[in-house]
């Protein structure tokens, strides 16, 4: 479990952090939205989800028990659970709720901004398949010719303003919850736990995940950033640590929360009716 969770959160830190693409005749909201990464990212939110049930059928002996028909409609069932249409009105609702129009104007300032769009630039380049590999080159040289210490408490100072390792971890804890729960309603009723116990339990890993999680989050920093200077690292710092950009952050963890349970809960509910489908007509 505690593998496939970090398997989780390496995957959402991968996600760019910004990705700058407009379209003129979209409010002010709309804007933040795509130009924040979030269209970016929760289309790839059905995907993350299948990658994370994948791992735990094949890691856990009794989901590997599971009937072929089962799995495949747990499969099948996930777009429609996760749908990013759905989410993104949970996300785009929870920025109205709590933006104010000066929230806005910041935040469209800054990835507008000469050092906003270049952090954007560089994030989609990171987050292609190609620079994953070069990553992995990338750290292998820096046991060579490691980062100062100066740099080193920048990158961490940047994970702390923008939250990356906390909200990775919260993340994919509650992408997990979403992928337990919908394993335990291929069980009898008498075997489900609560949401309330999964979340319990899952949550105790936090604490333990935490430095795993953090040093591959500076690691991906260092290489995403490698050709910003101190002094942009730092704007990109006050950006993030700024009443508005902490506001924007948190709300957005809070939104893609709320969706992940919805959707956790939507994914039981076509599992359970699937179940009682294919025992109505054949054994599985």
């Amino acid at each position: 479990m505690r593998s496939i969770i970090c398997l989780w959160a390496m995957l959402l830190s991968l996600i760019p952090v910004i990705s700058h693409a407009t379209n003129q005749n979209d409010s002010p909201t709309q804007e933040v939205y795509v130009k924040s990464g979030l269209a970016k990212q929760i289309e790839q939110l059905p995907s993350l989800i299948q990658t994370i049930f994948n791992r735990s059928v094949e890691e856990d002996d009794q989901d590997q028990k599971l009937p072929k028909q089962v799995k495949s409609a747990m499969m099948a069932a996930i777009q429609e659970a996760f749908a990013p249409r759905r989410v993104k009105e949970i996300v785009l609702a929870e920025m109205a709720e709590k933006l104010t129009p000066q929230d806005t104007g910041a935040l469209l300032r800054w990835f507008d901004s000469p050092v906003g769009e270049k952090c954007t630039q560089l994030e989609e380049i990171a987050a292609t398949p190609e620079s994953q590999a070069d990553m992995r080159q990338y750290a292998a040289r820096l046991q060579d010719s490691p980062p100062t210490a100066e740099r080193m408490k920048l990158l961490r100072e940047l994970d702390s303003a923008l939250k990356e390792t906390e909200n990775a971890i919260e993340m994919a804890i509650q992408a997990q919850v979403a992928v337990t729960l919908a394993l335990m309603a291929t069980l009898p009723k008498e075997q489900q736990k609560p949401l309330e116990e999964v979340s319990r339990e899952l949550e105790r890993l936090k604490p333990i995940l935490d430095s795993t999680v953090r040093s591959q989050v500076v690691m991906q920093l260092l290489y995403t950033y490698r050709s910003l200077t101190d002094a942009e690292i730092r704007q990109y710092i006050e950006f993030a640590g700024s009443p508005t950009g902490s506001r924007f952050n948190t709300l957005v963890i809070t939104a893609l929360r709320k969706a992940l349970l919805e959707g956790a809960a939507k994914w039981g509910n076509i599992i359970g009716n699937t179940i009682k489908e294919l025992n109505g007509n054949s054994e599985v």
